[in-house]
């Protein structure tokens, strides 16, 4: 885990430092032991680093040719050779740059920028699931580019305003779709995207296409366990491999398991294993103590660390996936982050292995209760909204028609939907900015190239069957840890943040409808209303509505107002 940064000016003239200096600033608590810059002519990149993070060491990377480099998530021993894969980026533009690096099989996700001193050409890129973050703006003083979206505005090229089509979507999605972030004039680099960047500006774009339309029938029941098994394997020892101090983060999920009874199989029972804890000791602390061997790292949250984080979460999820488990993985991250530097989680696996019971239904008729994906909307029908119009869902139709002509198994669009955007937007992002801040490097080994490739090419049965996901998985660990078999009755506490702003509602409402953001997007006095719903109904439907109506008003006091998020989220919602 780095940060990485830079600029091209629109005129050829060197860059102005005082930019530098600020997205260097900015980026600090992604490197904060060391900073590298490299300037040449109108081109400047920068790259802050983590001295326990091997990956971080020595850059920005210079070529003897000239050719500069500066990555998040790779080590400079694996970037030799700038000018050969700048040119296979440009000439192959179906093809991410994962597929084309050597080291393809070790490399669990990263952002890159590389710069050609000949052609005064910028290559801008992330790898195919945007496991690293990588956003660019457009500006008077030519492209700006940095690994988080609050550094482009604190480098002073721009003032951080909402853009409202944007929050709208997130309002209702939880995530945002697409190249647009909720700042304006600030994008995303896609992932598995290239940006060509010259003069200051971008002139060419390359995707790489979606994988091949394919499904791997096995010969026979054993084969795919046995894959299966291999590429646990691999994925988890590369993922272990060079870390003097490793974690496993696990939760209740299949994919959890796989990776805890995996670490069995390899004999590395010291991984220590951290968890969160919402309440008394249950199945789950039961079946982690049992899988690993050990008594996990208890993290425990209570409504009082709810409250406190909140504002700091909003802060540090500056692109956001409005998820309130982001609290817990934070709390997580604070504690983690003091005795380790790197966490392997299960990211992934729920989506590749067909886990999430938005598969289920969607695979089955309407009248036994099969619905779409993303339907409906938090906020829709709940006249809270100013402009209530569907087209929040614009995104999701205009990739959802493009999957539909792709070849895929309905299953596979939907898992490449969730790819797209969901783990991409929310999941992966949510993961980098909880553990930024604490100096943690995190591990997927589920969004390995082979592993990926291999869970998603399974045939549909293998991932769904009738009212059961992660078919696969679940046969797997039912013959090599049959010990766990608990995981298929136990019912683990669920973190229960919308029951603690249910129980503050009355206080919350008025403040949330009083922001700024808030009032600019929605009918104060629906707001208001709502959360006094909330306080009485228990409805789950209202329960999430209000958080994230609430997760909003607190990203937009800190991020457009400029409010701090010092103190807790009564503060922060209160100050003037």
């Amino acid at each position: 885990m780095s940060g990485i940064a830079g600029l091209q000016t629109l005129t050829g003239a060197a860059p102005a430092q005082s930019i530098l200096t600020g997205l260097g600033r900015a980026l600090a608590h992604r490197g904060p032991d060391g900073e590298g810059r490299h300037t040449s002519g109108g081109t400047a990149l920068l790259h802050t680093a983590l001295a326990r993070d091997p990956s971080a060491a020595e850059q920005p990377f210079v070529e003897p040719e000239g050719w500069v480099a500066a990555a998040d998530g790779l080590a400079q021993s694996t970037l030799p050779g700038l000018r050969q894969l700048s040119q296979s980026l440009l000439a192959e533009g179906d093809r991410p740059a994962d597929d084309l690096l050597p080291f393809q099989r070790d490399v669990s996700g990263y952002a890159l920028a590389i710069h050609d001193p000949v052609e005064d050409r910028l290559l801008l890129t992330r790898d195919r699931f945007g496991r690293h973050p990588l956003y660019y703006a457009e500006t008077a003083q030519g492209l700006v580019f940095a690994s988080e979206p609050r550094a482009i505005a604190a480098s002073g090229v721009l003032k951080p305003t909402l853009r409202k089509e944007a929050a709208r979507e997130l309002l209702q999605l939880q995530f945002n779709t697409g190249a647009a972030t909720l700042f304006s004039g600030i994008a995303r680099v896609l992932p598995g995207e290239t940006l060509v960047v010259e003069g200051g500006r971008v002139v060419a774009r390359r995707r790489a296409n979606l994988p091949p339309a394919t499904v791997e029938t096995p010969r026979d029941d054993a084969e795919p366990l046995v894959a299966l098994e291999a590429g646990l394997r691999d994925a988890l020892q590369l993922s272990l491999a060079d870390r003097a101090r490793t974690g496993l983060y696990a939760t209740a999920g299949l994919e959890s398991l796989a990776l805890l009874a995996t670490l069995r199989k390899l004999g590395q029972r010291d991984v220590p294993v951290v968890s969160a804890l919402y309440g008394e000791r249950d199945d789950l602390a039961q079946m982690l103590t049992k899988a690993s061997g050990v008594e996990p790292d208890w993290v425990r949250v209570t409504a009082q660390d709810f409250w406190a984080l909140l504002p700091k979460v909003a802060l540090a999820l500056d692109d956001p996936g409005a998820d309130y488990g982001a609290v817990a993985l934070y709390a997580v991250a604070q504690q983690a982050g003091r005795t380790l530097d790197t966490l392997v989680v299960p990211e992934g696996g729920a989506e590749l292995f067909g886990l999430y019971g938005r598969y289920r239904s969607l695979l089955r008729p309407v009248w036994l209760g099969g619905r779409s994906m993303r339907a409906r909307g938090f906020l829709e029908g709940l006249s809270v909204l100013r402009d209530d119009a569907s087209t929040w869902r614009d995104g999701l139709r205009a990739a959802e028609s493009r999957l539909a002509q792709s070849g895929y198994t309905r299953l596979q669009a939907a898992q490449g939907l969730d790819c797209a955007f969901w783990l991409a937007n929310d999941r992966l992002s949510v993961l980098d900015r909880c553990f930024a801040p604490h100096g943690l490097a995190a591990r997927t080994p589920f969004l390995m190239a082979s592993l990926a490739r291999f869970a998603f090419t399974l045939p549909d049965r293998l991932k769904v069957s009738g009212s059961q996901g992660g078919v696969l998985l679940r046969r797997w660990l039912a013959k090599a840890a049959p010990d766990l078999e608990i995981h298929r009755q136990m019912k683990p506490a669920t973190f229960p943040a919308l029951q603690w702003v249910a129980e503050d509602a009355a206080r919350l409402g008025p403040l949330v409808a009083d922001n700024a953001g808030i009032a600019e997007l929605c009918r104060p006095g629906a707001v208001t209303k709502l959360f006094s719903r909330v306080g009485t109904s228990h409805s789950k439907r209202l329960g999430h509505a209000a958080w994230q109506l609430l997760f909003f008003a607190l990203w937009h006091a800190v991020h457009i107002e400029g409010k701090s998020a010092q103190g807790d989220t009564v503060a922060v919602l209160s100050a003037k």
